[in-house]
């Protein structure tokens, strides 16, 4: 009896202190107990020392694991950060880097633009520069100049167009018909009803009617796109006229002034083919194969061209400025300026009005009607029939630079209805 009392209050002591080393010495001593009793104590103090020292390994495993997702997450917080300030170091490179692309892209588009509207000025500077200075002006410009000046600026439009656009220009046979007929038809009878009412010389008529029975001139593709105009079908056009005065300029200078020019049909053609479509070719061609670099350089080509305009004008006025001073107090400066307004009106008017063509079609045949080459009449007047005769073309050039020029930057700024 005494034994059972002292084993279980040895059990509660062991019980008491809850740690698995001692309440297993403590019972230890024991051995064996009436029923396991004592057994069984100390079976439940050991377990139940494994369950605190499994609680404690656990906590302790979660607060490391805590601290190392906390040294972690701060680890990754500093490097996002120091990510941030070099991607804001980065950016703010490029960011100065497009302002200033900013700010000279809009000088480039500010000083082309200025440079397209002052084109009538341009021209008529040049023409008083070779009015004033006709010796200095061929002195510097040789005769050479003009034609490569003309490669140039064709070569310039040629740039801002694409194969299709051209190809598309060839199928549009009533635009074609309307600007062959006012080449050949309706300004020869402007220039015929303006010779009889203005000019009383036989020679100076003759000289004027060959500037009115001529084909167009290239210079109008520049002006086609300097006005918004249809670029790709006053290249067609042109072309077409340019090579149709092989069979159409020596008929009509036959009816129009009893003598028949004689017209050569291989240099007309190897002209046509030197000067107007190679450079074009060469244009379309790298336009196709070069698309990202023209869409940088395309605001530049009208720049291209009245450079080349220019210059053409500065040779072609002072190799012809003694006949134009004496021609200024004759009735031809009016008669010329007369035919070509007159011309442009016609055919502005007749295309969009009776034959509802839209507006760039109609601006395209206004400019390729009254553009006509006065330079060609000029030489071919001086051949066949006199000096004299081949003051109105000289005159031409003096006024159809500028006055095209103007026409060309006004319809720039209206609006196209579509």
């Amino acid at each position: 009896m005494i034994q059972e009392v002292r084993r279980r209050r040895l059990v509660e002591v062991g019980m008491a202190r809850k740690s698995a080393t001692e309440c297993a010495a403590w019972v230890g001593t024991l051995r064996v107990g009436a029923n396991g009793i004592a057994l069984r104590e100390w079976r439940g103090c050991a377990r139940e020392g494994r369950d605190a020292r499994c609680l404690r390994a656990q906590t302790n495993k979660r607060e490391e694991r805590t601290a190392r997702c906390l040294r972690a997450r701060s680890a990754r917080t500093r490097a996002d950060a120091s990510r941030l300030r070099a991607s804001a170091a980065d950016d703010a490179a490029p960011q100065k880097s497009k302002a200033a692309s900013g700010i000279l892209s809009r000088a480039y588009g500010i000083f082309t633009e200025a440079i397209t509207v002052g084109f009538p000025f341009i021209t008529a500077g040049c023409s008083l520069i070779a009015m004033m200075y006709p010796a200095q002006c061929q002195a510097v410009i040789t005769p050479e100049a003009i034609p490569n000046a003309l490669v140039t600026l064709m070569l310039s439009m040629g740039l801002t167009l694409s194969p299709r656009e051209l190809m598309d220009a060839f199928k549009r046979p009533k635009p074609i018909a309307l600007c062959f007929i006012g080449c050949y038809v309706l300004m020869p009878a402007l220039a015929f009803v303006l010779s009889t009412m203005f000019l009383n010389s036989a020679e100076l008529r003759a000289g004027f009617l060959l500037l009115g029975i001529i084909s167009g001139g290239q210079a109008s593709n520049l002006c086609t796109y300097i006005a918004k105009g249809d670029t790709a079908l006053s290249v067609v056009m042109t072309t077409l006229t340019t090579l149709a005065g092989i069979v159409m300029l020596p008929l009509l200078s036959a009816a129009l002034l009893g003598q028949l020019i004689p017209v050569s049909p291989r240099d007309i053609a190897l002209s046509t083919l030197r000067l107007v479509l190679l450079p074009i070719a060469t244009g379309l061609f790298l336009s196709s194969r070069l698309k990202s670099l023209m869409r940088v350089l395309e605001p530049c080509l009208p720049v291209v061209g009245v450079l080349s305009t220019a210059l053409i004008v500065l040779r072609a006025v002072a190799s012809s400025s003694v006949m134009i001073r004496g021609a200024f107090s004759s009735a031809l400066f009016p008669a010329v300026a007369s035919l070509h307004i007159f011309g442009g009106i016609a055919g502005y008017v007749a295309s969009k009005k009776s034959f509802g063509l839209d507006e760039r079609t109609s601006r395209t045949l206004a400019i390729e009607t009254a553009f006509k080459s006065p330079a060609l009449s000029y030489v071919l007047a001086a051949k066949h029939f006199s000096s004299v005769a081949a003051v109105p073309s000289a005159v031409s050039i003096l006024i159809l630079a500028p006055l095209a020029a103007s026409f060309a930057v006004y319809l720039r700024y209206r609006p196209v209805s579509r």
